[in-house]
């Protein structure tokens, strides 16, 4: 005589995923390894590049020479991301933000709305 069948399982509902209204990007390795919310460095650690959206941006970011990063920052959002060289950027909005390469701001890239690529953002350039 065989078993009786087992009760079905309910599956547990599924929750919608709940965004952050700041990106905590981090960790070591995945799509967005170089992304980092720590303090700022010193002078002779990695370079530090802060974006600061003040409008919605889409970011993509190399780090030295690895694979781009992208990104999607709302007005208010903050990321960061360290590199050891530099940084490769190409921004969606270009007026929408605003950045900074280890903790000193730089000149806009360009007018609110417009498509810059491969802005390259180096040591040398501090």
């Amino acid at each position: 005589m065989p078993p009786p069948p087992a009760p079905p399982v309910k599956p547990a509902p599924v929750q919608p995923e709940q965004v952050a209204a700041q990106p905590s990007f981090s960790g070591s390795d995945g799509p967005l390894a170089g992304l980092s919310v720590d303090g700022p460095a010193g002078p002779d650690g990695p370079l530090v590049l802060d974006l600061d959206a003040t409008e919605l941006s889409w970011v993509v970011v190399q780090v030295d020479s690895g694979s781009p990063q992208e990104a999607l920052l709302r007005p208010g959002q903050k990321a960061q991301w360290k590199a050891q060289d530099q940084f490769t950027v190409t921004l969606g909005n270009a007026g929408g933000v605003r950045a900074e390469l280890n903790g000193k701001p730089q000149k806009p890239f360009g007018p609110s709305g417009k498509v810059v690529r491969d802005v390259v953002l180096k040591r040398s350039g501090l």
